[in-house]
């Protein structure tokens, strides 16, 4: 951890970066380009798992019949 902040400092204060890989920084408007994967990916992932949850639920639950009435009954005689 100590490590860390060690490398922590010199990076975003000394502006390692800037002399050791040549980069620039960057305005408002290319930073919010750069945004912009990362919440089309947010908001995929939402309306997937949206989906997959509604996808197991049904609207109707299944009629209760008489065979799953015996098989009920059994299991909860077995574990008695």
């Amino acid at each position: 951890m100590l490590g860390e902040f060690i490398v922590a400092v010199p990076v975003t204060q000394m502006d390692v970066f800037h002399r050791l890989l040549g980069t620039v920084d960057i305005n408002m408007q290319q930073f919010g380009w750069a945004l912009m994967p990362a919440i089309a990916l947010l908001v995929l992932w939402e309306i997937g798992k949206v989906t997959i949850v509604c996808g197991r639920c049904s609207p109707d639950p299944p009629p209760i019949t008489r065979r799953w009435v015996i098989r009920r009954a059994q299991v909860d005689a077995s574990i008695v």
